[in-house]
């Protein structure tokens, strides 16, 4: 379960879903989620994933500017 909330926030961030990333924050702190686990192992990663699709040409800086 603690993976699949990570999981789902760091995939919320990569695809730069403002609402689905507060609710699976939310989630996760609800769920005993340690918050730092969930910044390093969640919104950490997902925006690490962000930032390889962007040097890889798949996202661009205007779709970066909206987040």
């Amino acid at each position: 379960m603690r993976q699949d909330l990570l999981s789902r926030l760091a995939l919320s961030v990569r695809n730069m879903d403002e609402e689905a990333t507060k609710a699976a924050a939310r989630e996760a702190l609800s769920n005993q989620v340690n918050a730092i686990t969930a910044i390093n192992e969640g919104l950490l990663a997902g925006m690490k994933e962000a930032a390889r699709l962007y040097e890889e040409g798949e996202y661009f800086v205007a779709e970066s500017i909206w987040v």
